[in-house]
């Protein structure tokens, strides 16, 4: 799987998930299709398919070229790709591509990894990267209750897909459906992603548009109340303090080179290092 920026972490989940797992084959065999149908299923589920194809596709075109990939292993990884395309859009969270990705994986087992009826396919021989010992593990196999790989995921949850209620609409109409589903919501009741969002709406940064008073009003109210829950902290005490999260300023006079300056309340990335 990929490496390429924070989808790592979809690659890393898929190998972790692999590995634990009590197939045999992780190079070429049942696992190595399993790792790429539990990858690229989970890249379909949380990025969409377009996003989804270019990182799997251009995985499999540097194995090719630079790695220099035989065509039958190619051939094997773009079928089980395909599988995992196909499976990740309907999926809701991490779990349900796991589950998915075994019974695929099953099916297989039954037609001898041949990738016949769309099944799975693996080659006839294959290997184990070091530490891992083929000899604990065959075919058929038993399936652990858990997803070993979820414990050390965090993105695994239906809110970090694309497979909700809203994946038909454009930005602009999710944005109008945040924002109406804010408007009545008290500022007390918003979550981080909330503030979030209002911060990069159209009728927040547009100056001319109709509500861009009334937005900025209820984002400066937001942060407001946050410094109030935080007495002398500027940083709101229902949020996550860690670095990469957002802080928010009182709002507070300075000295400018023409006088006072009246600075509102306002959010600030908090910056790692």
């Amino acid at each position: 799987m990929s490496g390429f920026m924070f989808w790592r972490s979809v690659g890393d989940a898929a190998s972790a998930e692999a590995l634990a797992s009590p197939l045999p084959g992780y190079y070429d065999g049942p696992a190595d299709a399993y790792r790429h149908i539990v990858g690229t299923a989970e890249l379909r589920r949380r990025f969409g398919f377009g996003t989804a194809y270019a990182i799997a596709t251009g995985n499999e075109v540097l194995g090719t070229h630079e790695r220099n990939q035989p065509p039958e292993l190619r051939q094997m990884d773009d079928h089980n790709n395909a599988i995992g395309f196909s499976m990740g859009a309907g999926a809701k969270t991490y779990e349900e591509v796991v589950r998915r990705a075994r019974a695929a994986i099953e099916a297989a087992i039954a037609h001898g990894g041949d990738g016949s009826d769309g099944t799975p396919r693996w080659q006839g021989t294959w290997g184990e990267p070091r530490g891992r010992t083929a000899a604990e593990r065959g075919l058929p196999v038993q399936w652990p209750d858990g997803i070993p790989s979820a414990r050390d995921y965090p993105f695994g949850a239906e809110q970090f897909g694309t497979n909700g209620p809203n994946r038909t609409m454009t930005p602009r109409q999710r944005e109008a459906a945040t924002l109406e589903r804010l408007r009545d919501l008290p500022t007390g009741e918003w979550s981080e992603a909330d503030v979030r969002a209002v911060i990069g709406s159209r009728p927040y940064t547009n100056s001319s548009a109709p509500e861009h008073r009334a937005w900025r009003a209820r984002a400066q109210q937001y942060f407001e109340e946050r410094t109030r829950q935080g007495g002398a902290s500027n940083t709101s005490q229902t949020e996550e303090k860690a670095c990469g999260g957002i802080a928010s300023v009182r709002a507070y006079t300075r000295s400018g080179p023409s006088g006072p300056v009246q600075v509102s309340a306002h959010s600030r990335t908090v910056t790692c290092g």
